[in-house]
């Protein structure tokens, strides 16, 4: 009797069940009861991260021949990009309800998805390269879906910069893959490529990171989206752009202290000026934009790092990992608070603890995500080699400024009104998140990631 390959036929599924409910949105009396379906694959993405095994699949007539699979370096994206499509998956079941053009809104998110999980789970180039463009091409609907002036000119700004950083996707494409002489991952470089193909990567990913000149389109998307869009945006899209330089520069391989230095000094600026534009914002969801391309620019500095000290990279890559994991959920969990939405269980001041939960993570404080990804940061600038360990004082003032923008933002969400149609399901998936980033140390251990202070772990790299 044949037996069945479940990791492969897991990875088919993430890989298909978004395209599969595209094709029923054509049916008008399918997206009712479409809505309460999103969820389905996104939680088969997290079955897929949390699977031992890597199952790998193959299509030889798709592209230059199309491979998918799940590897160490991919296997806690994965894990993040689920959690964060779940999320926004529950709150845009809600909306949908009252949505005025739920049949566009259905197939721009469900395009994002499909787009999203095919780069994440890519083990070529040109798939990466297809599905970030589809990925970021489709979440233009989502910026502009309630068709006002100030989503209309979010919108425009953000389709600008996404066509300009697929024009230079293409063009590092080229670059990368010539001088590797492969499509497939990891891209292996016997010499440094050339700066040209490295700088459009950079760019071209850092459109989507919100990296420093190219982030103009982060906090104005944020504060126009729908909630369950910017949820998507910011938990799962955001780190497309992370994991893109991860798989596409040459960190590990190549030493180009040149380059590590520009990612440091670039990341620094964006720290800071994250701060500086985030507490002037009278947007909650425009300040946690801001927030983002703060934090961003710190783990800039793991790749910097990576650059300047190749043969570390192999000890500094879980560690942004975490990072990553930590951002994705305490600012996944930020959104959702934001709604400003009470539920009427409990005291008021329980749900305002819970909501001030993953704006303390960010900031670092013991025993959370943020303090642990904070000390894997710390460990990384001060390791011996990478010479970056005069930056250790400018990471206590980022940590200052992390406090005064999540001060910030709790104070604009106590103030806001109530919304007039809320998502009632928002303040349980920020609830659900505040607990996960709350347990930085469990959560390290059963991810097995070595983070400063956390030994041992079950480790889900299979």
């Amino acid at each position: 009797m044949a037996t069945v390959d479940m990791p492969r036929l897991i990875l088919l599924l993430v890989l298909i069940l978004p395209w599969l409910m595209l094709s029923l949105t054509a049916v008008t009396r399918c997206t009712p009861w479409l809505r309460h379906c999103l969820v389905v694959a996104p939680d088969v993405g997290l079955v897929l991260a949390l699977l031992p095994g890597a199952g790998q699949l193959e299509f030889s007539g798709l592209l230059l021949g199309s491979h998918f699979g799940v590897d160490d370096l991919n296997r806690l994206f994965l894990l993040v990009t689920a959690l964060a499509w779940l999320a926004a998956s529950v709150l845009a079941a809600s909306y949908l309800g009252t949505a005025a053009r739920p049949r566009r809104f259905l197939t721009c998110f469900l395009l994002a998805m499909g787009g999203n999980f095919a780069l994440v789970l890519s083990q070529d180039a040109v798939s990466f390269f297809t599905g970030f463009a589809v990925m970021s091409l489709a979440a233009y609907g989502l910026v502009n879906d309630r068709g006002d002036s100030a989503s209309s000119y979010a919108g425009r700004v953000y389709i600008v910069l996404a066509i300009t950083g697929e024009v230079l996707l293409f063009a590092a494409l080229i670059g990368l893959v010539h001088e590797a002489g492969q499509i497939r991952f990891p891209l292996d470089f016997d010499a440094a490529p050339p700066d040209w193909a490295i700088a459009c990567a950079v760019l071209g990913f850092g459109v989507k990171a919100g990296m420093l000149p190219l982030h103009m389109s982060i906090p104005l998307s944020y504060g126009a989206a729908p909630l369950a869009a910017g949820v998507a945006l910011a938990g799962a899209m955001l780190n497309a752009g992370l994991l893109g330089w991860l798989r596409w520069l040459p960190l590990g391989s190549v030493e180009a202290s040149t380059w590590g230095l520009l990612f440091a000094g670039a990341g620094l600026l964006g720290a800071a000026w994250g701060v500086v534009q985030g507490v002037r914002q009278s947007s909650p969801t425009a300040l946690l934009g801001y927030s983002s391309i703060s934090q961003v620019g710190l783990m800039m500095l793991f790749i910097g790092a990576g650059f300047i000290a190749p043969d570390q990279w192999s000890l500094f890559l879980p560690l942004l990992g975490y990072f990553v994991l930590h951002h994705a959920c305490a600012k996944t969990a930020l959104f959702c608070a934001s709604s400003g939405h009470l539920p009427a269980v409990g005291p008021r001041w329980v749900w305002w603890a819970v909501f001030s939960l993953p704006g303390l993570a960010l900031i670092g404080v013991p025993l959370s995500t943020g303090y642990l990804a904070k000390a894997g940061l710390s460990q990384v600038v001060t390791s011996p080699g990478v010479g970056l360990a005069s930056l250790a004082p400018w990471l206590m003032l980022a940590t200052a400024g992390t406090a005064l923008l999540m001060a910030r933002w709790f104070y604009l969400v106590v103030r806001a009104r109530p919304p007039a149609a809320p998502l009632a399901p928002a303040p349980w998936v920020a609830l659900a998140l505040a607990v996960l980033v709350a347990v930085g140390p469990l959560l390290a251990t059963l991810l097995g990631v070595p983070v400063p202070g956390v030994q041992g772990g079950l480790s889900t790299a299979g």
